[in-house]
């Protein structure tokens, strides 16, 4: 009994990951080898179009957002972060924003 409420606490007490972007550092670059496994991630500094790729990718998605496996990412803080206009690096083709909240 003792072992299942151990387990359980460390369980539901996730360490946050914080990465902190700027021009020059990409999401992918800052990120450990194992990301996939990340559950809690914080962002600070600017987004790109390569960065949210890799966010889909923590999430189980591809790049026609499918779901291909089951996300490690359960909580995504993006209070410090901005996204960026990327011409380089679009991230989706499927549609556009052309008014608020309409989706074409």
């Amino acid at each position: 009994m003792l072992t299942l409420c151990v387990l359980l606490a460390i369980g539901s007490h996730a360490e946050t990951f914080t990465a902190k972007l700027d021009k020059t550092k990409r999401l992918k670059t800052v990120l450990p080898e194992n990301y996939l496994t990340i559950t809690d991630l914080k962002v600070v500094g600017p987004l790109n179009g390569e960065d949210m790729r890799v966010l889909r990718e923590m999430v189980g998605l591809n790049g026609d957002d499918e779901q291909v496996k089951e996300a490690s990412l359960d909580h995504l803080d993006l209070k410090k972060a901005t996204i960026d206009k990327d011409e380089h690096h679009p991230s989706g083709n499927q549609g556009q924003y052309t008014e608020r909240g309409k989706y074409t």
